[in-house]
């Protein structure tokens, strides 16, 4: 495990982070996709486009075949299966043609990064590759521009599931039911999480409080849940809190999860994806360990 000091104030703050998993690339060449205009290869979903080949060598960077967007009205597209962390691609735009664009978004729809495309020069010239490496991992990527060709399209990303850590902290919802959600607190030095799930009931009548304590390991946690009732605002009233059920969550990276929820009592039970309203820069180069405060 490695460490990383940062100073706030006059407090150091001893941060144990381990080190980041494994990373898998994937690339993709276009060679054995002609004439398609959309396919999926390694979990990255190409659309809007077309696999061609305009024999021009200065258009490529391997083979004969790349993947190209012939119009300004075209929008090319690329959507990953799970968000990646970085890609590189040969990127030029046909001789006499204005430059074109290629945008990055996160799981949210923000812009997180745009590289534009190059003046075609050489087969294979290294100078032709743009990177997109921004600090939130990608979940698709689009393309603008007439006369673009996109060629040895590279992405990576991390090998496994990053374990559970400080950078899952936050609100989590399911865009489908917009409204509720859920506030997660991690405490990795007890390997548990404490959850508040904010929901309505199945009339639609009414607003339900939930909150949810248990243990996690790696990516899952299994936590007991629990509903508040009987109280009254901001007014001393006695609350009652019952366990009613079981809460599991299942991240499948630092911005995507799933959650499972089962109150028996009640005969509910089902599953949402859920996705981290506001994505965390250092999620996958945390570990598990203490935040330790020190003088």
């Amino acid at each position: 495990m490695t460490q990383k000091k940062i100073w706030i104030g006059a407090l150091g703050i001893l941060i144990a982070s381990g080190t980041p998993l494994a990373q898998e690339t994937t690339t993709i060449d276009f060679e054995d996709k002609a004439g398609q205009t959309e396919f999926s290869e390694g979990g990255a979903n190409f659309s809007g486009g077309i696999a061609e080949t305009e024999g021009i060598t200065a258009l490529y960077s391997s083979g004969a075949f790349a993947y190209s967007i012939e119009t300004d009205e075209d929008v090319g597209e690329v959507v990953f299966d799970q968000p990646v962390d970085s890609v590189s691609f040969f990127f030029v735009h046909e001789a006499g043609m204005s430059p074109g664009e290629a945008t990055a978004f996160n799981a949210t729809n923000n812009a997180i990064a745009m590289v534009s495309s190059n003046d075609p020069t050489t087969f294979n010239d290294p100078a032709n590759f743009v990177d997109m490496d921004p600090p939130q991992p990608i979940a698709r990527i689009e393309f603008r521009g007439a006369g673009l060709m996109i060629d040895d399209f590279s992405f990576t990303r991390q090998g496994g599931p990053p374990g559970i850590n400080f950078g899952h902290n936050g609100t989590w919802f399911n865009p489908d039911t917009s409204g509720q959600g859920f506030f997660i607190d991690v405490v990795p030095s007890r390997q548990e999480i404490v959850a508040s799930w904010f929901t309505f009931n199945i009339e639609g009548t009414g607003q339900r409080w939930f909150t949810a304590q248990g243990t996690f390991e790696d990516n899952r946690a299994e936590l007991t849940l629990f509903e508040t009732t009987g109280g009254v605002l901001n007014d001393p009233t006695p609350v009652v809190t019952t366990e009613v059920g079981t809460l599991t969550f299942e991240f499948q990276n630092c911005t995507n999860g799933t959650a499972n929820f089962d109150i028996p009592g009640e005969g509910l039970s089902g599953a949402m994806s859920i996705i981290k309203l506001v994505p965390d820069v250092v999620c996958n180069n945390f570990a598990n360990g203490p935040l330790i405060v020190r003088d």
